[in-house]
């Protein structure tokens, strides 16, 4: 445990200089003044979403950025001869990256002047979503060599994760959207505005957890395959 400290203490730092802090910090404060003077007239569902995507886009693309430029860097030489374990280091970028969400969240809340409900979902909800997104965001980076494939080629493969999201425009494609994990993101946040029955909450922490879980399993055979056998 010691050592993924240490990574991510090192890792925050890199984040600030590498600028990423200080946009997670813009876009917070673009969103809090745009929700706080549309307040009146903002349903929960558009909270919801904005708030779905904040931990997407940190989570994804700035997970991408930073794998191409230590790729560019040649760090993972560097990792490969160091004691420091691949969950350590993949560990370390989720929850580095999810600490740089939670502050766009909490100031689009605060913005929109929201009384929440039970703060205890919403931020396992923003926290886990990050971190599965993160690991996938590591997976798709370790396959490509620059950041427009990036953010181009591996989209396309997410699409299907996006689906959920027609809900909150008043659109209902059957039962079977359980089965996207990205639905029990959704139910987690909006949970946190409106009542969340018990069935509906167990399977939202279940199956996001084991997700993220399986996520994770897939960022490492990527780091493996791509990373240390290229």
């Amino acid at each position: 445990m010691k050592n993924l400290f240490r990574m991510m203490r090192w890792d925050m730092v890199l984040l600030y200089r590498q600028g990423l802090v200080w946009v997670s910090l813009s876009i917070a404060t673009l969103y809090g003044i745009s929700l706080y003077y549309f307040k009146e007239v903002m349903p929960v569902e558009v909270v919801v979403l904005l708030i779905f995507s904040d931990p997407v886009m940190v989570g994804f693309i700035f997970i991408g950025a930073v794998t191409l430029l230590e790729k560019e860097a040649n760090t993972f030489q560097a990792l490969i001869v160091n004691p420091l374990k691949q969950w350590q280091y993949l560990w370390s970028k989720a929850l580095c990256l999810t600490i740089v969400a939670f502050p766009i969240t909490i100031v689009m809340v605060w913005a929109v002047g929201f009384s929440l409900q039970n703060m205890v979902l919403l931020l396992p909800g923003v926290g886990l979503t990050s971190v599965f997104f993160v690991f996938l965001g590591f997976a798709g980076a370790a396959r490509v060599h620059t950041f427009n494939q990036y953010i181009i080629v591996i989209p396309i493969f997410l699409l299907p994760l996006c689906v959920p999201l027609v809900q909150l425009l008043g659109v209902y494609p059957g039962d079977w959207i359980f089965i996207v994990p990205t639905q029990a993101s959704i139910e987690l946040i909006r949970g946190a505005f409106v009542y969340l029955s018990s069935p509906i909450l167990l399977y939202s922490i279940l199956y996001l957890l084991f997700s993220t879980g399986m996520a994770y399993l897939y960022a490492r055979y990527s780091f493996e395959k791509y990373i240390i056998k290229r």
